[in-house]
C-alpha cells in the first residue's frame, strides 16, 4: 500500500505536469524556460509549479509598489533598445506610477524529499546562486524557491508626468540589459548543472 507522502506527491506532480502542458499549448509558459520545465517534469523525483528566465518591464504600482492587477504596461524575456522603452514611457494611455524594472529569474521546483531539497541546494551553490530556499515543508511536498540576484527597479512616470528624460533612460537601458545578461549566464549556468543532476 502507497504511503500518503506517496500518493500526495504523486497527485502534486501530476498536477503540475498538466499545467505545464496546457501552459505549452497556450503559448503561456516564458519560451525560455520551457526546455527546463519539461526536463523536470519528466523525472520521476521532481515537478515545478512556476518559472521565469527574468524579465525587463515598465509597470504600472500602486504608491506603496505593490502590484496592481494588469499591472506590466510593457514586457520583454530579453534585453531592450532605448526607443522601444522610451515610447513606453511617452505612451500617454498609462496614467498611473510607472516603473522600469529589471526582474530576476525564478524557479518554483517541488520535490518529494530531502534528498532531493539537497539536490537543488547543490545545484544552487555550484551555480553561485544566493537566494534560494524551502517555501513549503511536509511529507511529500517539499516546495523550494530559487530567485537570481540581479535586479534593478527605477519610477519613471507619475500620472502625466515624466520623472526621466531620454539621455537618462538610454543609461538606465544599458544597466538594466547588463543585468539581464549576468542574469542569463547565471540562469543557463543553475540549468545545466540541475541537468545534470536529473540525470
Amino acid at each position: 500500500m502507497k504511503s500518503p507522502a506517496h500518493s500526495r506527491f504523486a497527485m502534486k506532480k501530476e498536477h503540475a505536469r498538466t499545467a505545464l502542458e496546457k501552459a505549452i499549448q497556450e503559448k503561456k509558459i516564458d519560451p525560455l524556460m520551457k526546455g527546463i520545465a519539461r526536463a523536470i517534469a519528466q523525472t520521476e523525483d521532481y515537478f515545478t509549479t512556476s518559472t521565469c528566465s527574468g524579465r525587463i518591464t515598465l509597470m504600472d504600482l500602486r504608491e506603496d509598489e505593490g502590484k496592481k492587477e494588469g499591472a506590466f504596461f510593457r514586457k520583454w524575456h530579453r534585453k531592450v533598445k532605448t526607443p522601444e522603452v522610451w515610447k513606453g514611457i511617452t505612451d500617454d494611455s498609462n496614467t498611473g506610477n510607472l516603473w522600469f524594472k529589471q526582474d530576476p529569474f525564478v524557479y518554483v521546483i517541488g520535490t518529494r524529499d530531502a534528498g532531493g531539497a539537497q539536490q537543488i541546494i547543490a545545484a544552487c551553490q555550484e551555480a553561485g546562486i544566493k537566494r534560494y530556499g524551502i517555501h513549503h515543508l511536509e511529507e511529500g511536498n517539499i516546495i523550494m524557491e530559487i530567485y537570481g540576484t540581479h535586479t534593478m527597479s527605477v519610477p519613471v512616470k507619475k500620472g502625466n508626468e515624466r520623472l526621466v528624460e531620454a539621455e537618462y533612460v538610454q543609461s538606465l537601458v544599458e544597466i538594466a540589459n547588463r543585468k539581464w545578461e549576468a542574469n542569463e549566464n547565471k540562469r543557463k549556468r543553475f540549468e545545466e548543472i540541475m541537468k545534470k543532476k536529473l540525470e
